[in-house]
């Protein structure tokens, strides 16, 4: 990250279509008051909505507490990391990150890409084949593309890297929170059973309440995490 992180976002939908703000400093604030980096004219739009900043080499998008909440890649959040191609959602406003190089440089680190998967590089690209490998262009005409498909793939690239900077405690607080839950899925796991007549796999009414007991558990902790206890 430099000294002067900047950000690139381009609203794609809503009253705001087509516009572009390119090489923003952070940090950035986004609503319906003059006084925001990015005013919007979406009614359904906190008058203060969201910001983004860098923290720790890292951009950071944080819902201000905004009345219709802020989607990212579809899922509601309170604060998450950001990337180039991550669609946000603002009211009834869509806004995808980056520019078209960054989304296709973050693209081009997969190099196992499927074919079916082009039309991100497409929908990057306004319709270019600019980041097509040649390779491919020759068997585009042989398939159809699901744009929104192919975005939900994107934001699914990659898990997440684990935070860097942790002290020993932190660290080891981290370590027994993925212990646990690796031991209860190992757990549930060792209960299913292959149902070889249709293909799928079974788990006993116990252990599926079980999966839901830890499912519950990770919600919570997510909730701890984004709005702690003064």
């Amino acid at each position: 990250m430099s000294d002067n992180p900047t950000i690139t976002l381009r609203i794609i939908d809503g009253t705001d279509k087509g516009k572009e703000f390119t090489d923003l400093p952070l940090p950035v604030s986004l609503g319906r008051e003059a006084q925001n980096t990015i005013r919007l004219h979406d009614e359904k739009v906190s008058r203060y909505h969201c910001k983004i900043q860098e923290d720790g080499g890292e951009i950071i998008l944080t819902d201000i507490e905004s009345t219709n909440g802020t989607l990212l890649n579809g899922q509601p959040i309170h604060i998450a990391l950001i990337h180039p191609g991550d669609l946000i959602v603002v009211g009834q406003t869509l806004i995808i990150v980056g520019k078209r190089k960054e989304i296709a440089k973050r693209l081009a680190l997969l190099d196992d890409l499927p074919m079916e998967d082009v039309a991100l590089r497409l929908l990057v690209a306004d319709n270019s084949t600019e980041f097509l490998p040649t390779s491919l262009i020759d068997e585009m005409e042989h398939y159809s593309y699901d744009v929104q498909d192919a975005l939900k793939r994107l934001h699914s690239i990659a898990p997440p890297a684990l935070p860097s900077g942790l002290n020993p405690t932190q660290t080891a607080r981290l370590a027994e929170l993925l212990s646990y839950v690796q031991l209860r899925m190992e757990m549930i796991l060792e209960k299913a059973r292959l149902n070889e007549t249709t293909d799928r796999v079974l788990l006993d009414q116990r252990e599926w309440q079980s999966f839901m007991d830890l499912f519950s558990r990770l919600t919570d902790y997510y909730k701890q995490l984004i709005q702690p206890e003064d």
